[in-house]
């Protein structure tokens, strides 16, 4: 398990430069875990809010499904987890027919990508994913398993938050998982609003390792924009 406290370097701010400038890549939830340790603050789903198609969608199915079990393989801790929270769904028992009523009892509009393997939310009301501070609604993405459709991957982003709404999120978001789950490796610093204005890119994040699942926490200050913040929630198990 580990847990950290970002302020990038210049370099690491050049890089993040590049791959802003480049459109950023997407992490689509379910479907990929291309994250490397250097980039991982940045990969972040902004290709919705700036109304433009993920590339992830063009490429096939099962050469994601190969990059998403390689990465699993790669970052697994060795310890089973003692919970798998994710938003009161149920991962590996919660089914793709559920979700499609979740989103149409709280008329949620949804849209189905690679085959119906991910169902992508891109407008979310913060009442439904609880424990939400402001009103700014998220992107919700949800993947499933190929074989048996039931759900692996969660993900909730939201884009426009200030510095004070993002710190006070992420502390109590932060909390909640560690009732759940324990004390990370490593102590996280608790951010308050002027740590996103201290400085360009600030970031402070979380993340969970177990040997049958995945979590994360971020928040990232976005030039002009706000601060972004993302949950994720992943079984560890591969397809």
């Amino acid at each position: 398990m580990l847990a950290m406290s970002i302020r990038p370097s210049r370099r690491t701010l050049k890089v993040a430069g590049s791959i802003l400038g480049s459109a950023i890549f997407i992490f689509v939830a379910g479907m990929g875990f291309l994250h490397t340790k250097p980039g991982r603050p940045y990969l972040i789903p902004v290709f919705g809010f700036l109304g433009m198609e993920c590339p992830v969608g063009n490429v096939p199915r099962a050469t994601i499904l190969a990059q998403r079990n390689d990465g699993i393989r790669k970052e697994r801790g060795n310890t089973v987890a003692p919970a798998r929270p994710a938003l009161g769904f149920e991962l590996e028992s919660t089914t793709q027919a559920d979700v499609t009523a979740w989103a149409k009892r709280q008329g949620v509009i949804c849209t189905e990508k690679q085959e119906g393997a991910v169902l992508s939310c891109p407008v979310v009301p913060a009442t439904l994913f609880g424990g939400a501070i402001s009103d700014t609604p998220g992107e919700m993405a949800f993947g499933f398993s190929i074989k048996e459709h039931k759900l692996i991957n969660l993900s909730v982003t939201r884009l426009g938050l200030t510095g004070a709404d993002a710190a006070t999120q992420f502390n109590r978001t932060a909390d909640v998982l560690r009732r759940a789950l324990g004390e990370p490796k490593r102590k996280v610093s608790r951010p308050d609003a002027a740590f996103f204005k201290s400085v360009g890119f600030a970031t402070t994040s979380l993340e969970y390792r177990f040997v049958d699942y995945f979590a994360d926490l971020s928040c990232t200050a976005m030039p002009k924009t706000g601060v972004l913040c993302r949950e994720h929630y992943m079984s560890a198990k591969t397809e």
